[in-house]
């Protein structure tokens, strides 16, 4: 390919991103400006977040899954789904090897691991997903990550932050009541039938269908404006001066995305695999890591900075790691 064709191409692709992105922010800053304006309040920020999880977010993972069967397709999803667990456990590992390094306070080390392990797969990385690529294959991998994140989030997620913070260990009938949890939840309900149907070839009608596609698109618009309602419970000026929060945030949204990609690469992985993972990998830190910091022995309020932050600069990462898929 000519040196100017690829050009043009590099920077199409990245625009493209880099406009998706903004478009994210711009309905993240509604959410923010209505919820100051007393528009939006507590308790409804609790009633969207509350649709998102098991109403919208459900429906979306079905509706993906409502596609023509390939076992191709079943083969990466399954690659995919094995792939975040190796990732998960690497993740770990970098905090864990850079947190002496870096002089990481031990009030934060447990955020810190917390925050490099579990990306905001569902709330974000989902419909950001959607927007950038046409494809069924992008979302049907991206629902491959969600399920397995789970997975380790409902087992593991608050013990983490125990095991590496101040907080105490989780006895064993806690990890048993999270993982009944887990497999009774929304998500995990709407991505088991839309499995059976996508292993039973079962379509839903079209007088069905078409309202869940309608359903799954606002998925991302309401995501965005109750992330952005949640940010008003930050103090911005705290948020720019934490250099700690700046290294998690390199590790999270280019160490880490640049590691599964890595690993997809020299699995045989193709180009759509490499870049969902790398994309997906590279998302924010978790909506909910503040709260599973403050129920667990963590600082809340550097979990906050965390995710705010990061969240604000996956505008600019998110379309750089879009140009992997040229490589």
């Amino acid at each position: 390919m000519p040196w100017r064709e690829r050009t043009v191409r590099v920077l199409v692709m990245f625009l493209t991103a880099l406009k998706q992105m903004c478009g994210f922010m711009i309905m993240l800053f509604t959410g923010y400006v209505i919820t100051r304006q007393g528009l939006l309040r507590e308790r409804g920020v609790e009633d969207m977040t509350g649709i998102l999880v098991k109403v919208l977010i459900p429906v979306m993972m079905f509706n993906a899954l409502q596609v023509d069967f390939s076992a191709v397709l079943l083969r990466r999803g399954t690659v995919m789904f094995l792939g975040t667990f190796v990732m998960m456990g690497l993740a770990l590992l970098l905090t864990r090897l850079t947190a002496g390094p870096l002089h990481v306070p031990a009030r934060v080390r447990g955020d810190w691991v917390f925050g490099a392990m579990f990306p905001n797969v569902g709330f974000i990385g989902l419909p950001i997903i959607a927007a950038l690529f046409q494809e069924d294959e992008a979302i049907f991998l991206t629902t491959a990550v969600i399920v397995a994140s789970n997975l380790v989030f409902t087992s593991l997620g608050g013990r983490v932050i125990q095991m590496y913070g101040p907080g105490r260990s989780l006895d064993k009938a806690s990890i048993r009541t999270l993982l009944g949890m887990f497999l009774r939840s929304p998500g995990m309900v709407g991505f088991t039938a839309g499995i059976i149907c996508y292993c039973l070839r079962f379509r839903v009608p079209e007088v069905i269908g078409t309202p869940l596609g309608m359903l799954s698109a606002t998925t991302a618009p309401l995501s965005m404006l109750t992330l952005g309602a949640m940010l008003t419970r930050c103090r911005w000026r705290d948020i720019f001066t934490d250099k700690y929060v700046y290294a998690l945030c390199g590790i999270r949204l280019l160490a880490v995305p640049g590691v599964m990609w890595l690993l997809l690469r020299l699995s045989g992985a193709g180009p759509m695999m490499r870049v969902v993972g790398a994309i997906v990998f590279g998302m924010p830190g978790a909506a909910v890591m503040p709260g599973i910091s403050l129920s667990n022995g963590g600082d809340p309020a550097w979990a906050t900075k965390f995710t705010l932050l990061s969240t604000l600069l996956s505008t600019a990462t998110v379309p750089l790691l879009r140009l992997l898929a040229l490589l």
